[in-house]
């Protein structure tokens, strides 16, 4: 665990530091240390890897997306781009959420998440393509309303399957709620686990697209 913390505090410090090549570094360390940690345990409880992984799982699934979103920030138009992207997923997240409460006759996955619904699912969508191209004709004009919209659909999407992923993992752990520090949300990670997923999305369409 406390690896874990290290790790995750090292990646999101190395991009705010503008060395995003200490990234993969932090994580690599990450891997190289919960192996060795876990020699002298493994003879006596074999559980350690299952630790390990879900350790591993953490820190990619929480501390890369945001030192990727670090990172979109600190270039030039980052701001904008922070701000389009934030657009993108909020409007959609609520579009699918009144959506699917008003309209939803159709189950996305009840496996997973019996709330959510097609017809939800296609409203967010809906509500990514417009939000992001109306404020990437705003905010970043030189992107193209075509790029734009093709921009809005990916991160929409990905946003969209992180809010599933975050589902599928409390089912998995039979809990309800992620936390209660944000008392009738499900906790933080409820709040961003769209986001997590939609950030490399972003980072990766500013970075090898534009």
């Amino acid at each position: 665990m406390v690896c874990g913390y290290a790790a995750g505090l090292g990646m999101v410090l190395a991009a705010h530091g503008g060395r995003p090549e200490m990234i993969p570094i932090a994580l690599g360390l990450d891997v190289v240390l919960c192996g060795a940690l876990s020699l002298w345990r493994f003879p006596s409880d074999r559980s350690v890897m299952e630790e390990i992984t879900r350790q591993i799982q953490g820190v990619c699934y929480i501390s890369l997306p945001i030192a990727l979103l670090v990172l979109l920030r600190a270039t030039a138009d980052g701001a904008a781009w922070l701000f389009v992207l934030c657009a993108v997923i909020f409007a959609g997240d609520t579009a699918a959420l009144y959506a699917g409460t008003l309209w939803g006759r159709h189950k996305l996955c009840p496996a997973i998440s019996p709330g959510k619904t097609v017809e939800g699912a296609l409203a967010g969508l809906a509500a990514n393509l417009l939000v992001g191209m109306v404020f990437s004709a705003i905010l970043l004009p030189g992107v193209g309303w075509l790029r734009a919209a093709a921009f809005a659909a990916a991160a929409g999407l990905a946003g969209q399957a992180g809010d599933l992923f975050e589902s599928e993992l409390k089912r998995m752990s039979n809990i309800k709620d992620s936390g209660g520090i944000l008392p009738g949300h499900g906790g933080v990670l409820d709040r961003i686990d769209a986001l997590l997923f939609a950030a490399p999305v972003a980072f990766a369409f500013r970075a090898l697209l534009l």
